[in-house]
C-alpha cells in the first residue's frame, strides 16, 4: 500500500479546503483510466474482488481515527455511531482547531442525504453512488490495486441474474485470517448462521425488484412513489432492516461499520443503472442536476461533486457484469395520460395518526365522501384507467422497530397464511423514519402500494365490504423503545 504520512495527509487536506471542482479532479485522477467492471460477488471474478475487499477493510480498520482514509472515517461520511453526537467526536478526534482534517470531518460526516432535516429524498441514489466511489477508490488506494472494483450482492428472487438470499460467506467466515474483516456480530443471528434474510417470508417479496422497476418515473406523481422513493422505501431498507441489528445494520447511525453496506449500495446502484438503460429517465431541473455534495478522495482532498457528473456509471469509468432485464417505457400517448389533469389524485377514504406496537393493528378508514358510495362500490365502478392506491404517509420512529410490519386490506380475523396472502398489499421498514417525526423535507414522505387488483379480487369473491379496514401486523416482536407512528392512511383513486 501507498503510504502517505500525517503531514503528508494534512498537507492534502489543507490544499483541499479550497474544494476541486469534480470535472477538474476527475481529468487529473481517474480520466485516463480504463473502464472499470463490477463484479457480482457469486462470479468467480467477483469472489476474487472479495478477498482483496476483505484486505482493504482490514487496513482501513488499522488506520488512525484521524486518517480521511480510515474505516471511521467512512463510516462517520454516512452517520455517526448512535449515543454519540457528531460534534462530541469531531472535539475527540480532532481536538486541534487548526486541524484541515477537522474542517473535513465537519462538512462530511452524518451527510447520507435521505437522513437529513429538510433533505430531498430525490437525491438518494446520486448521493449514494458518490459515496460509494470515492470508497471504492479509497479501497483501490489501499490496495495499490489501480483495477479492484468493489463486488455487488445480488439478494432479489426476479432478478435476471445470479442471486443468493442468504449474506454471502465471506461476510459470515468470523475466524477466517482474511475474511474475519468482513464479519460483524451486529446482525441477527440468522443472518449470520447463512440464513436467507427473508426466511418464512419469500410469499411476502420483500427482496424482489418488480415493485420498483415497474416504476415509469423518477420523482413522485400523486400517489405513485416513483423509483428513487420506491427502491429506497421497499428493496434498499427492507435489506437494512433484515440483517440487522440495531447495532447494525439496521440502525442509520451503524450502517455504515457493515461492510456489507457497501456492496448492498453497489446493488442498488446497479439496480438503478439497470433502471436507466431501459430507457427511463432522471429528473432534468437544474436543482436535481447541480445540487452538490462535499467528499473526500483517497488523497484526503476535498471534492465539490454535483449530480449531473453521477447520473450514469459511463460518466465516470466503470460499469457492471450484468444488468437487470427491465419492461421498456410505455408508449408516449401513456406517458402523457399520466400527467394530464384526469390523473389527479382523489381521497377515497382516510384515518388519522395510527400508533403501531407489538400486535396487530386494525384500522378503518373513514370515506372522504360518502355521497360517492361505499368502499365496495367506490372499487365495482372504478372509472376506466384510473387505479387505487393505498398511502401511508409521515413515517416516524423514536428508534428502530428491528423488525419489517406487513400490511394487508381488509383481512378478515382469524385468517390463516393462505387466505392472509389474498388480502396482503405490501410491508413496511422504518429504516429511514428514525428521528423524522418533526422533520419538514422537500419531498412528501410516503410510501404506497397499488391495491386495485387486489381490491377487484376480493370484491369479486364477495371479502371487500363496505368499509375499507387496513391490518398492520408486526412480522417479529419490535424494539419497546421504538413506538413507531404512521400520520395519516390513505387510499387513493389516481
Amino acid at each position: 500500500m501507498r503510504t502517505i504520512s500525517r503531514r503528508s495527509f494534512i498537507a492534502a487536506a489543507s490544499a483541499g479546503l479550497g474544494a476541486i471542482p469534480f470535472s477538474i479532479w476527475f481529468e487529473k485522477y481517474a480520466g485516463a483510466q480504463a473502464v472499470q467492471t463490477r463484479y457480482n460477488i457469486q462470479t468467480p471474478i467477483g469472489d476474487q474482488m472479495a478477498a482483496k475487499y476483505a484486505s482493504a477493510v482490514a487496513t482501513l480498520m488499522s488506520l488512525p481515527e484521524q486518517d480521511p482514509r480510515s474505516w471511521i472515517f467512512r463510516w462517520y461520511s454516512h452517520w455517526v455511531k448512535g449515543g454519540v453526537t457528531k460534534e462530541a467526536e469531531i472535539e475527540r478526534i480532532y481536538p486541534d482547531p487548526a486541524d484541515p482534517r477537522r474542517t473535513l470531518a465537519i462538512e462530511t460526516w452524518s451527510t447520507c442525504v435521505p437522513h437529513l432535516a429538510g433533505s430531498n429524498k430525490l437525491h438518494f441514489l446520486p448521493w449514494h453512488r458518490m459515496f460509494v466511489y470515492f470508497y471504492e477508490r479509497v479501497l483501490g488506494h489501499a490496495l495499490a490495486d489501480p483495477e479492484f472494483t468493489l463486488p455487488y450482492w445480488n439478494y432479489s428472487p426476479d432478478s435476471n441474474s445470479t442471486f443468493d438470499r442468504s449474506l454471502p460467506p465471506q461476510f459470515r467466515a468470523r475466524l477466517d485470517p482474511l475474511f474475519n474483516s468482513l464479519y460483524r456480530s451486529a446482525r441477527r443471528s440468522a443472518v449470520n448462521a447463512g440464513r436467507p434474510i427473508d426466511e418464512g417470508k419469500e410469499a411476502y417479496q420483500r427482496l424482489h425488484l418488480a415493485p420498483s422497476m415497474s416504476q415509469t418515473r423518477y420523482t413522485p406523481q400523486g400517489a405513485i412513489p416513483g423509483f428513487n422513493n420506491r427502491l429506497n422505501s421497499h428493496v434498499h431498507g427492507n435489506v437494512h432492516t433484515l440483517i440487522g441489528n440495531n447495532l447494525g445494520m439496521a440502525n442509520i447511525s451503524w450502517a455504515g461499520n457493515d461492510p456489507i453496506f457497501w456492496m448492498h449500495h453497489s446493488n442498488i446502484d446497479r439496480i438503478w443503472e439497470s433502471w436507466n438503460s431501459a430507457g427511463f429517465t432522471n429528473p432534468t431541473t437544474t436543482s436535481w442536476l447541480d445540487r452538490s455534495f462535499i467528499l473526500v478522495d483517497e488523497l484526503g482532498q476535498r471534492v465539490t461533486a454535483r449530480v449531473r457528473d453521477f447520473t450514469s456509471p459511463a460518466l465516470l469509468g466503470y460499469s457492471y457484469d450484468s444488468l437487470e432485464v427491465v419492461p421498456p417505457p410505455p408508449p408516449a400517448a401513456t406517458v402523457l395520460a399520466q400527467t394530464a389533469s384526469s390523473n389527479k389524485p382523489e381521497a377515497v377514504a382516510v384515518a388519522q395518526k395510527v400508533v403501531l406496537g407489538a400486535r396487530a393493528k386494525r384500522v378503518t378508514l373513514n370515506l372522504a365522501n360518502g355521497r360517492l358510495g361505499s368502499f365496495d362500490q367506490r372499487v365495482r365502478y372504478l372509472r376506466p384507467g384510473r387505479r387505487l392506491h393505498l398511502v401511508l404517509q409521515d413515517l416516524s420512529a423514536h428508534a428502530p422497530p428491528g423488525v419489517m410490519y406487513d400490511v394487508y386490506l381488509n383481512l378478515p380475523s382469524g385468517a390463516g397464511t393462505k387466505e392472509a396472502l389474498r388480502h396482503w398489499v405490501g410491508d413496511i421498514n422504518f429504516f429511514d423514519a428514525v428521528g423524522h417525526k418533526h422533520h419538514a423535507s422537500d419531498q412528501p414522505n410516503f410510501v404506497s402500494y397499488d391495491i386495485t387488483d387486489i381490491a377487484e379480487a376480493l370484491l369479486v369473491k364477495q371479502k371487500l365490504g363496505p368499509q375499507a379496514v387496513v391490518t398492520i401486523v408486526p412480522a417479529g416482536p419490535p424494539a419497546a423503545s421504538a413506538r413507531p407512528e404512521i400520520g395519516r392512511v390513505l387510499i387513493v383513486e389516481q
